[in-house]
């Protein structure tokens, strides 16, 4: 016992808070009141149910040396997964403008199951924010979903809509190899066999050319990974948090591209489908139609980092103590962070 109280003993010291939580490893009761040895510490920076960032702390020398962190942030994942809602008001939109359909639910499902699956998981391996010590503590009866957080969703996904739309109708409308057809065309398309005025020199089977289809399911394909790149991070820009901060989003956003092209091109898939191989020119659009997404998010990031956040910002937590010592409590010369710790 003797040997072990030496040990204890030997090890660096800190002071901590009434307030504070503490657990430690050590059994012997010699320690003094608001002193415990440590050798490795974490610390619970901002907890929730649905966000969790932990710091560890070891012992080199005489101080305490970062050993990492641990970030859990599930809004990432829901930020990635915005399809599933994007698509269903997709459908309910070309209903409602008479449309004809450009994703059909075997699409729908090869997109959910397989394209969007590797990106998400990938962003489990996402680095911390790089303001993330700034923030102030997220109150624990806080939704994950806070009012801005749903108006960017909002936004993105009617984008999303749009593109998606636009893409199908693009290639009946102004494609060098399409039917150039009119709106009117698009929208009454189920007059066609009937015949008329209107329809003379127009071949009804252009509306079963699977081109809209492919058009419609590469922009949404191509949009979701950019909005994977977006997820990164909730507020940071890309710029500051490029894409090779997570390898494995590259790798995910690279097998998941390479996927979409077998199933473009080999023809096999095409029955499946019921796509077909794209050309330059249209995959050109596709990367028109899809990059200013990225655009839209590093908007809206920019006004949270701006205006949301710098709002709702509390005064930084060492204000905080300074200001609790000096009017409640004796004077303390070390303290240690005012959170919870737990102790080995």
């Amino acid at each position: 016992m003797a040997k072990k109280n030496a040990i204890v003993r030997s090890l660096p010291s800190v002071e901590t808070l009434g307030c504070t939580s503490v657990i430690c490893s050590d059994k012997t009761g010699t320690l003094t009141t608001n002193q415990m040895s440590v050798c490795r510490m974490f610390i619970f920076n901002r907890t929730n149910t649905n966000d969790i960032q932990i710091e560890q702390f070891e012992i080199t020398g005489s101080t305490y040396e970062p050993k990492g962190d641990i970030l859990f942030n599930e809004a990432k994942f829901n930020c990635s997964q915005r399809s599933g809602l994007v698509e269903l008001a997709e459908c309910a939109a070309l209903s409602a403008l008479g449309l004809p359909e450009s994703l059909i639910p075997v699409q729908l499902l090869w997109v959910n199951l397989v394209t969007d699956g590797l990106p998400a998981t990938a962003l489990g391996f996402n680095p911390p924010d790089l303001d993330i010590m700034e923030r102030p503590p997220r109150k624990s009866k806080e939704s994950l979903i806070t009012p801005w957080l749903f108006f960017r969703y909002l936004a993105i996904g009617t984008y999303v809509g749009i593109a998606v739309v636009w893409s199908a109708t693009w290639w009946s409308m102004e494609a060098t190899n399409g039917p150039k057809l009119s709106y009117w065309h698009l929208k009454n398309h189920f007059k066609c066999r009937a015949g008329g005025k209107e329809w003379e020199g127009i071949s009804c089977s252009v509306f079963d050319d699977p081109h809209p289809m492919t058009m419609a399911l590469s922009v949404l394909v191509t949009i979701e990974m950019l909005n994977a790149l977006n997820s990164l991070s909730e507020n940071q820009s890309l710029l500051k948090m490029p894409p090779w901060t997570n390898k494995y989003l590259l790798y995910a956003i690279a097998l998941s591209m390479s996927l979409h092209m077998m199933i473009l091109y080999i023809p096999m898939f095409n029955t499946v489908f019921q796509i077909c191989p794209l050309s330059l020119e249209e995959w050109l659009a596709v990367i028109k139609i899809s990059l200013p997404v990225i655009l839209l998010d590093e908007i809206l990031k920019f006004i949270a980092r701006r205006y949301i956040d710098r709002g709702i910002k509390s005064k930084p937590i060492i204000e905080d103590v300074m200001s609790i010592l000096k009017n409640d409590l004796p004077r303390i010369d070390k303290i240690s962070h005012h959170q919870s710790a737990h102790i080995d």
